[in-house]
């Protein structure tokens, strides 16, 4: 049986040279090749080459289409736009990947699919999401961040972790945005819930005297060395960048990026429940087969429970605090399933087992887990 794989690379910043479309021809005898791009359709074998390798050396954007198991797509981007160190902060296992690359660094989004999809007419894939690369040089840190969220979603990060900087304008994603957002599969609840704590969009807008002005403050030779390498250059992000330079300068300080306060854990579990209160009639049990958050949760519940376990033979204050947290967690989880029943019964467990622990116990109370005396 054959499996459909669409791959197309593309060149932005500058063509291919003829050695490098000869390299390239050994790697496929059937490509569509050309200055700016190589494409290909496979049915009854795959790509003999590496796409990171490639996209490292030669190529600006990809994206590769299966009608039965992923789909990827990857941008490089200067690292004076974005350094490797920054884009890291955002790294979710296989599904948000950071690859320096020399002076750029490549980003590599992907998604596992579920079910068979008609994928295979392509549908301008590239094309649509190419504007993801603009936003990145402009300095728009949203694609990083629904890089991260489609590691959260697809349990590739574990609910402990804190999330990254939560850039501003979560909640208004433009159509380059949305497109991400649907090529990586993310469910919308869990796309409001991380929009909750986004600021709004500061728009930058840089009057001719606010120009003139940052101009008149630079020397002649500093003037005349701009002038030099804007006419030079034949990258057509520079100007951008200096757009951006000069509004860092004359504009001011605005609320930015959150710096990120909630954790894995909480975001799921806000998204679980955005997604009841869309659909209240669903039921309490058995919904978490049709939650991946619940899911997610669900999975997570049996290390918590060993982690508790861990800390408190461990002991002191930092260790029992944590405790606390983990089973406020697990109860919450026991809220959202239903079981708050046989939650309190591994409880009463869990304070019989431990019942010499004043320091433990008091904070246990103190956070409403366990009512009056313990004996």
């Amino acid at each position: 049986m054959s499996e459909y794989r669409y791959y197309e690379f593309r060149a932005l910043d500058r063509p291919l040279t003829r050695g490098e479309i000869a390299e390239l021809r050994k790697l496929s005898s059937r490509a569509r090749i050309t200055p700016t791009s190589f494409v290909n359709v496979y049915n009854f074998s795959d790509f003999r080459g590496d796409p990171v390798a490639l996209m490292k050396r030669f190529f600006d954007a990809f994206v590769r289409l299966e009608e039965w198991g992923s789909r990827w797509f990857m941008v490089r981007v200067p690292q004076r736009s974005l350094t490797a160190h920054e884009a890291r902060r955002f790294a979710a296992g296989s599904c948000f990947e950071v690859f320096p690359a020399g002076r750029n660094v490549v980003l590599s989004f992907s998604a596992a699919l579920e079910e068979e999809t008609d994928d295979d007419v392509n549908d301008g894939w590239l094309d649509v999401l190419l504007p993801i690369r603009d936003a990145l040089l402009a300095g728009d840190r949203r694609p990083l961040y629904l890089g991260w969220l489609s590691g959260v979603q697809a349990g590739e990060v574990n609910v402990g972790v804190t999330e990254p900087p939560v850039p501003p304008g979560m909640s208004e994603l433009g159509e380059p945005l949305r497109a991400l957002a649907t090529f990586l599969m993310l469910d919308r609840d869990l796309l409001d819930a991380a929009a909750e704590q986004s600021s709004p969009v500061a728009v930058e807008r840089l009057t001719r005297r606010q120009l003139r002005a940052w101009i008149e403050k630079l020397d002649a030779r500093e003037r005349d060395d701009l002038l030099v390498s804007l006419l030079e250059s034949d990258d057509r992000h520079r100007l951008t960048e200096l757009r951006r330079r000069i509004a860092r300068a004359v504009l001011p300080e605005r609320e930015g990026e959150n710096q990120g306060s909630r954790r894995v854990w909480d975001l799921l579990v806000r998204a679980e429940q955005r997604r009841r209160a869309r659909e209240p009639k669903r039921g309490r049990r058995g919904a978490g087969s049709e939650s991946p958050f619940l899911a997610i949760l669900q999975d997570s519940a049996p290390e918590l429970w060993d982690e508790i376990e861990l800390l408190v033979e461990r002991g002191g204050p930092q260790s029992y605090e944590r405790v606390v947290q983990m089973l406020r967690d697990l109860h919450t989880l026991a809220e959202l399933e239903g079981t708050e029943a046989e939650f309190a019964e591994e409880l009463e467990d869990f304070v019989t087992t431990y019942r010499s622990k004043s320091s433990l116990l008091s904070r246990l109370r103190a956070a409403g887990l366990v009512a009056g005396a313990v004996t």
